[in-house]
């Protein structure tokens, strides 16, 4: 079928169908396609620049829909074509933030772990949490960073297990990043975008001019297509396979006490496959060989003595290596991440011991080194009400509110806790309407946008 011009002609369900499409794609023009916090993207040096820049995508199909509802009366296989191919790049989205955008996906991963646990402490502790003064509470020790390095490690094939198709899961939540913790963030932008090119191939092939012809040059096109849908799955898989079997020579390697060659092999691994900068075993092996090849004092290696001490719990000295690290490295995120779990592990301490003004001093410290950390947050909320700091724990039940905005699916718990917070503050100024207002709000979520 030939692509030609014709005069506008008049609105049928046919060109209805077609301009509806291209309005659902100009909603991923307007909505961003990933969102975090703003003070946690400024502090560890993210821009979603390029994560956004989708938008352009979103536009170009935009203007292509909205031409053949209103210039072009027939599409040709080009045109749909361009459609399928659009949407195996925004399905192919949540893969490049993963393996292309490491410290965002850290950032998701963990703020989706400190949901979900702030979320259980409140569950489990709810009759002390309601309590005013909280002076039975104590609290959990804190997400474990680990946690995320071992999501970012699961990319690795440990064995031949792995190519069967109970495994098929893997891909699709570590290596193609359909993970509940990186969908958590995803923006309304890459939503409507990937329903509007939906919606527009159903009207090429069901109400469109095609007509009856439909599934026929369904099928037509379906063969012309598959070569390039088994093309990307095997270039997703090899690009993979590829960089895990030199990840396991760099390990044969560093046994053999090879170490200059770890250190330059690893340095041009990490540049062509970011991924990695997410590994913590990947990065610690790589610092050792600096350290073992007597590279003057960097960032890995700083980084490495900081885990090695983490791992036998020597916090002290742990704490030390780390800020020389991110000294020397601000964008190594994996060592701000360990120094502002390891400061909220002794903030906890500190609370659990009767200690809240210290706790409190060292949740600040973490917001400090990790701002929007929603654990620290919601800890330190509890700590200044035990201090009698009302107003401040109210401000800070504040940030939680705005910070679940980000959220796809928010903890009505916590934010009903962080009403609750304000209703005191309300109480203890004597406003008793407010008060009353606010602590509706901790439990009627049809009260929350008044």
């Amino acid at each position: 079928m030939q692509l030609e011009e014709s005069p506008p002609t008049r609105f049928n369900r046919q060109k209805i169908s077609l301009f509806v499409g291209s309005i659902v794609l100009s909603l991923g023009v307007i909505f961003p396609w990933y969102q975090l916090p703003p003070e946690t993207l400024k502090a560890f040096e993210v821009n979603l620049f390029w994560v956004n820049s989708f938008k352009i995508l979103a536009a170009v199909f935009v203007i292509i829909g909205l031409a053949h509802t209103f210039w072009f009366r027939t599409i040709n296989r080009f045109i749909r074509i361009v459609f399928w191919s659009g949407l195996i790049v925004v399905l192919l989205f949540p893969y490049l933030v993963v393996n292309w955008s490491p410290t965002v996906n850290l950032l998701a991963q963990y703020n989706y772990l400190q949901s979900e646990k702030v979320a259980l402490h409140v569950e489990m502790n709810y009759a002390e949490n309601q309590a005013n003064w909280k002076q039975r509470i104590s609290l959990d020790p804190p997400v474990d960073i680990t946690s995320i390095s071992a999501s970012d490690s699961s990319i690795s094939i440990n064995d031949s297990l792995f190519f069967q198709l109970s495994s098929w899961d893997q891909i699709l939540t570590d290596w193609l990043g359909y993970s509940e913790g990186l969908l958590m963030f995803i923006g309304k932008g890459w939503i409507f975008t990937a329903i509007g090119l939906v919606l527009c191939l159903f009207t090429i092939y069901v109400v469109l001019e095609l007509g009856d012809e439909g599934i026929n040059i369904f099928i037509q096109d379906m063969g012309k297509l598959w070569p390039l849908f088994i093309l990307i799955l095997g270039f997703i898989l090899s690009t993979i396979t590829l960089f895990n079997t030199i990840d396991y020579e760099l390990e044969t390697k560093f046994a053999k006490g090879e170490y200059s060659q770890v250190g330059e092999i690893s340095r041009n691994l990490a540049l062509w496959y970011p991924r990695f900068k997410g590994d913590e075993t990947f990065l610690q092996r790589w610092g050792d060989a600096e350290f073992y090849t007597q590279t003057p004092n960097t960032d890995l290696i700083n980084f490495a003595k900081g885990l090695e001490a983490y791992q036998k719990n020597n916090l002290q000295r742990s704490v030390e290596h780390f800020q020389m690290a991110l000294a020397r490295n601000p964008n190594l995120f994996l060592a701000r991440s360990y120094l502002a779990n390891i400061i909220l592990t002794q903030g906890v301490n500190y609370f659990n011991n009767g200690e809240s003004g210290a706790a409190i001093n060292s949740f600040k410290e973490v917001l400090r080194i990790f701002p929007g950390n929603l654990e620290a947050l919601y800890n330190l909320m509890l700590a200044q009400v035990v201090q009698g700091e009302f107003a401040e724990s109210a401000k800070v039940g504040e940030q939680i509110i705005s910070i679940q905005k980000y959220f796809q699916i928010p903890k009505d718990v916590i934010t009903g806790q962080a009403y609750l917070h304000k209703a005191w503050n309300e109480y203890q100024q004597g406003n008793v309407i407010q008060a009353w207002e606010k602590y509706r709000q901790s439990i009627d979520t049809r009260t929350w946008k008044r």
